[in-house]
């Protein structure tokens, strides 16, 4: 996945059918992290619709300052009750620098 410094890091995320559902009572996270570990986003993050718990939305609206660089994301699903977590699996995102600059 590539997406360019500068732009709005906007995406839904739909869960694989196999698991609809079964987040319902999770809260969602994300964070963008370099392949050294850095933090480079906290990203705003949440189900577009709980009672369904299908479809995330993932956001990050001023984007200028990261990196050029290869990153790794995932959404981590904290339940609330109890603490307990599961992740999906980790994604490679190749911030590319943008050519048309205001």
């Amino acid at each position: 996945m590539k997406h360019k410094r500068g732009d709005t890091f906007s995406y839904l995320v739909l869960l694989p059918e196999s698991v609809w559902g079964d987040f319902i009572d999770f809260v969602p996270t994300c964070q963008i992290r370099d392949m050294q570990d850095n933090l480079i986003a906290d990203v705003v993050t949440a189900w577009v619709d709980p009672l369904a718990a299908t479809t995330v939305s993932l956001n990050v609206a001023d984007t200028d300052t990261w990196p050029i660089t290869q990153a790794v994301w995932d959404i981590q699903f904290r339940r609330v009750s109890d603490g307990a977590t599961d992740s999906t699996w980790s994604k490679i995102l190749h911030i590319v620098a943008d050519v048309t600059r205001p």
